[in-house]
């Protein structure tokens, strides 16, 4: 795969601001790729090189698509992020979501409680934003010209 880098489009919820989101949704565009497992194994490939990763896995459906879920942790943030692969109309187009909690509201096991209850919440409304993404529709994106 080479270097081309996506148009992505990203959003945050209105009383977030891009330095301070917690929930991100993105949808990027891969306008000169359109080598579907390529582009997972470039992001695989990142994630492997990146030693704040702290577990990564993909999830292959029929070769038509691909899911990758990892977790990162930064000096003050910690992401779970879900990376959902596909192409439509024979553009690839990635899906991401990824819930951040950074550690200006307390530590990881006080954000997690605050925002889930405890860790065993988290871990289960993890495995809902995996599902939610696998089984999601989306709609087909529909690309102008500039």
């Amino acid at each position: 795969m080479s270097n081309v880098r996506p148009d992505p489009d990203e959003f945050i919820r209105e009383k977030d601001t891009l330095k301070t989101w917690s929930k991100l949704i993105a949808v990027r565009s891969y306008k000169n790729e359109t080598d579907l497992k390529g582009a997972v194994d470039a992001l695989v490939e990142k994630l492997e090189e990146n030693s704040s990763v702290l577990g990564k896995r993909v999830i292959n459906k029929d070769d038509e698509e691909y899911l990758v879920d990892f977790m990162i942790q930064t000096n003050d943030v910690f992401e779970f992020n879900i990376f959902r692969y596909v192409k439509r109309n024979g553009i690839l187009f990635s899906y991401q979501f990824a819930y951040a909690a950074r550690t200006d509201r307390g530590t990881l096991t006080q954000i997690i409680n605050q925002d889930f209850g405890d860790v065993e919440d988290f871990t289960s409304k993890k495995n809902e934003w995996i599902d939610m993404m696998t089984k999601f529709e989306w709609v087909d994106p529909k690309i102008a010209a500039k």
